[in-house]
């Protein structure tokens, strides 16, 4: 049996200013995802500011359609900086939880945020008759500005993972 695809759109919540990082380097650890189905997102700044920022991304909603990452990573016509991945960065302090990715990109800058979706809200919308309910605000909890090139190497390693994992269940 079939899951039934119902599109649902997710506009950023305005008003809402998240955490920012200019991303150098990133390491991803998925030793919750067998667990959890969760991914840890380590993301390293600026060596002059010493930042660092961690995603717990839960990857159930990436992979109900994993095809959209997989086309916009696709329209990036460069090499994905494999240089931006580092096993040695340590976690970050403070740990931010995400379920949907939101990306985009103007030239050789990408913005990559992460977003919180509600599951109640998403639910609701589910369930719901009317278009109108089938758009979902959600908070925006971390934006990681990068070259392109360093995105396109992270959203890869992101979905391979998740990917990795869904072909071993």
């Amino acid at each position: 049996m079939s899951e039934k695809q119902i599109p649902i759109t997710i506009e950023r919540q305005s008003g809402i200013v998240p955490a920012t990082i200019v991303g150098k380097s990133f390491n991803i650890s998925a030793d919750r995802l067998r667990s959890h189905g969760w991914l840890d997102v380590t993301i390293g700044g600026d060596a002059r500011v010493s930042k660092i920022e961690q995603i717990v991304l839960d990857g159930t909603f990436i992979m109900r359609n994993p095809t959209v990452l997989g086309d916009y990573l696709g329209s990036l016509n460069m090499e994905a900086d494999d240089s931006a991945v580092d096993p040695k960065l340590p976690p970050g302090v403070e740990q931010r939880f995400a379920n949907i990715l939101q990306l985009g990109r103007a030239g050789l800058t990408a913005e990559s945020t992460f977003v919180l979706v509600s599951l109640h809200d998403w639910g609701t919308a589910v369930r719901s008759t009317t278009k109108a309910e089938k758009l979902l605000k959600a908070p925006p909890v971390l934006s990681v500005y990068s070259s392109t090139a360093f995105q396109k190497k992270m959203i890869s390693e992101i979905l391979a993972a998740f990917a990795n994992q869904t072909a071993i269940k």
